[in-house]
């Protein structure tokens, strides 16, 4: 409603209107000052009434008034907002410090760092070392951020979907730094990482896959060759309004985009593969990660094959396999009960 009303008095500014002199103009705009005051005290009815009364005092004044008019519109539009960020910014000592005051011990655990960071106080410093963060880094927009604070600031941000305006006040930063160093945190680490997103990161458990499959016919699978799960995941986004059919999965009747991730016995999830569009099928996902390829490959480093186990959307190949489409009734080929 006060946009329109901010377009209507523009169109009436513009207006051609007759030469005014500083004094009309003075007169007008003491018009307009007096009608601000009634808006505030006896609400806007008074404000059109008042105008009302003081547009009728000739042309002269009409383009004044209307200049008044649309600034008083426009002027929730012009109003700066400031934000004010906390005083203390996060750092190992002001974590500490929450020790020397509580009069706890180094084995006690901080139920509200856990909380926040969802380490504990004692491991930090060995997860930024394992990290490899730096001392300190400067953020593309100039901000500069100590290895301690942007280590804190990444585990909080990730730990629940909060605002950034409610992490300012608790970090003493403003939300456009906490975005800048965020995002260079997660730039950094997966740049520095990026090993344990490829083939590698399901390489170096290699040595471990006849335990693997060892522990897996311990629990009472069948065959012995079995070293870990493999699965889709479809993760549901809003239906876009254009090109609906690239993220549309018939099968689940919903849009979105597919991942795949692998299990290990030890709860280990290497090779992560995705996004991919959710028109596509987890076969052709599994061909566009190029895993049975690496599967191969580790084939040949160990002299012998092991394979993955997944469900009827995937082939069933030496390194895949799949339950039987159509079980034997009383053989061990059906799913005990």
């Amino acid at each position: 409603m006060r946009f329109l009303v901010v377009l209507c008095l523009a169109v009436a500014a513009s207006a051609p209107t007759l030469a005014y002199t500083a004094l009309e103009r003075r007169q007008s705009i003491d018009y307009f000052a007096t009608a601000v005051v009634l808006a505030h005290t006896h609400g806007p009815r008074m404000l059109w009434s008042a105008a009302s009364a003081y547009l009728d005092n000739g042309p002269r004044l009409a383009a004044v008034a209307a200049e008044g008019l649309l600034m008083a519109a426009a002027e929730p539009f012009l109003r700066r907002h400031i934000y004010v960020p906390g005083e203390l910014r996060f750092s190992f000592a002001r974590l500490n410090s929450l020790l020397s005051s509580g009069g706890l011990n180094v084995g006690d655990v901080v139920s509200n760092v856990y909380s926040s960071f969802r380490f504990r106080l004692a491991h930090l410093p060995r997860l930024l070392d394992a990290l490899r963060i730096p001392s300190s880094f400067v953020t593309r927009g100039g901000c500069r951020f100590s290895g301690e604070e942007g280590l804190l600031i990444l585990l909080n941000r990730l730990h629940f979907p909060g605002t950034l305006a409610d992490l300012g006040q608790e970090a003493g930063r403003l939300p456009c730094a906490l975005s800048e160093c965020f995002g260079w945190m997660i730039e950094y680490i997966f740049s520095t990482f990026s090993h344990l997103c490829d083939w590698r990161s399901l390489a170096v458990h290699a040595d471990n896959f006849p335990r693997y499959a060892d522990a897996i016919h311990a629990r009472g699978a069948p065959l012995r060759f079995i070293i870990g799960f493999i699965d889709g995941k479809l993760q549901h986004v809003a239906r876009p309004g254009r090109y609906q059919g690239v993220l549309y999965s018939g099968n689940d009747r919903v849009h979105g985009l597919k991942w795949q991730g692998i299990m290990l016995p030890n709860g280990m999830q290497p090779f992560p593969f995705g996004p991919i569009c959710g028109s596509n099928h987890d076969a052709e996902m599994l061909r566009l990660s190029d895993l049975l390829p690496q599967l191969r490959r580790i084939a040949q480093y160990l002299g012998r094959a092991y394979a993955l186990y997944g469900d009827l959307a995937y082939p069933n190949d030496r390194y895949m396999v799949r339950p039987f489409d159509a079980p034997v009734a009383g053989s061990w080929q059906v799913r005990p009960t």
